[in-house]
């Protein structure tokens, strides 16, 4: 489970490989797409590209792929074994330069397999990549990748674009020059695959770990490829992955508070949650101080119900609607110092700012089914901004109500 998440994490779950090329003097490229499911690579898709400069096209942002480059800019030698790497180069190409050329052996029972090719030469082909944002991993010249693959074949000899390949003992034993190539089907254990996609195919290998047993002189280019692959791939998904953790959090914040704002909410705190949206907290203090005076007062001057009320109307309020004021009993008139407060009995009047109309609607159909209410009357309704509506209802409460 582990090795697939990591496997996930650096990858995907599209794996690509692709060659370059030459055929009739014309430069090509073949890829092969895949997905893996239970460690075997599956959903095999066959591409050519028309041209180096239209690979992105045909491939996903970002990208990743294996390449191996098989143009006619590389050279490719059969040797006998040499006491090392550097004297089988200069048997194979007397005076080759190291510093300015890759080169690749891969050592088979009958001989070294040797391939060589200009840095600059490759180094530009991984730019042109990396401009269409397709990601190289890694490299290898000639036809090394198809050593992977010798082991399905039944033929002895095989056709790729360039080069007839013999097959001995699940090894490569020799390479030909060929130029008249044709499209061949070969069928490696229950895939049918033709010879074009060969090396690309045998470049999927690579993402497994198993990888060629070659030896070259580009490893740490290799290396840094795969490295700044990693680093770019864990900056692009590190991010997205802190930007979810974040946006988590919040939501795990933002359902807390609400399970507790429903448990311990009341009438206090509905308007000190309306007052924050105000301008001017101390004009507004005071307009609640008062608010909360007279609620106190005819609280306290009978068996008054205004809490149970006001906290059955604020439970079917939907979300969207806002209260701006709730006047249970309103007065009539100013309160004065010398004079008796008076005030509508058996009625409350809730203002505030609607954005849904059917909600709203909905919300003033479920008021006028509550027990305890006589009859729910619009006083006013209008728009106020774009989706914004002001409204004002007044509620006549039965008289001894009862839930």
């Amino acid at each position: 489970m582990l090795s697939k998440l990591r496997s996930y994490w650096d990858y995907g779950n599209t794996f690509c490989g692709i060659e370059l090329t030459t055929v009739e003097g014309k430069e090509k490229l073949y890829g092969v797409t895949a997905k893996k499911k239970q460690g075997e690579f599956t959903d095999l898709e066959y591409l050519q590209f028309p041209s180096l400069l239209e690979v992105g096209k045909n491939l996903p942002d970002h990208q990743h792929c294996f390449l191996v480059i098989n143009s006619d800019r590389v050279l490719i030698k059969t040797v006998s074994f040499q006491e090392s790497d550097p004297k089988t180069v200069s048997n194979a190409f007397p005076g080759l330069s190291l510093v300015d050329f890759y080169f690749e052996i891969l050592k088979t029972p009958y001989g070294s397999l040797l391939a060589v090719c200009r840095k600059d030469y490759v180094q530009n082909i991984i730019k042109e990549l990396e401009q269409q944002k397709i990601h190289v991993l890694g490299f290898h010249l000639g036809i090394t990748s198809l050593q992977v693959l010798t082991s399905l074949f039944k033929e002895e000899k095989i056709i790729v674009p360039r080069y007839q390949i013999g097959i001995e003992e699940n090894s490569i034993r020799d390479i030909v020059p060929h130029q008249n190539h044709s499209g061949t089907i070969y069928e490696l254990e229950d895939i049918k695959v033709m010879s074009e996609f060969l090396l690309s195919l045998g470049l999927l290998s690579s993402y497994t770990g198993a990888g060629l047993d070659s030896s070259n002189n580009f490893g740490d280019e290799n290396k840094h490829l795969f490295n700044q692959h990693q680093e770019k791939n864990f900056f692009k998904k590190g991010m997205f992955l802190g930007v979810g953790l974040l946006l988590v959090s919040l939501l795990v914040n933002t359902f807390f508070f609400n399970a507790y704002f429903k448990k311990e909410q009341q009438l206090n705190e509905e308007l000190v949650f309306m007052e924050t949206q105000q301008k001017g907290m101390e004009s507004k203090m005071e307009e609640v101080n008062k608010k909360e005076k007279l609620v106190d007062h005819i609280l306290n001057s009978g068996s008054s119900k205004s809490s149970y009320f006001i906290n059955k109307i604020i439970a079917l309020k939907p979300s969207t609607i806002g209260f701006s004021d709730i006047q249970y009993q309103p007065l009539n008139r100013s309160i004065r110092p010398d004079k008796q407060i008076e005030y509508s009995q058996n009625s409350i009047v809730v203002s505030g700012e609607s954005k849904d109309k059917d909600e709203f609607s909905q919300w003033i159909t479920d008021l006028g089914k509550l027990k305890w209410v006589e009859k729910v009357s619009v006083v006013n309704y209008g728009n106020v901004s774009k989706g914004v509506n002001s409204f004002s209802i007044t509620i006549a409460l039965k008289n001894e109500s009862k839930d």
